[in-house]
């Protein structure tokens, strides 16, 4: 249980770090 909860959660970060970086992008177009 707790293997999959790892996993789980480095694909949540992995997500949430990619839609981050793609927000970076595109407020740095708007500046």
């Amino acid at each position: 249980v707790d293997e999959t909860k790892q996993i789980t959660h480095l694909i949540a970060v992995d997500i949430t770090s990619t839609k981050g970086i793609r927000l970076l992008h595109e407020g740095l177009h708007y500046l």
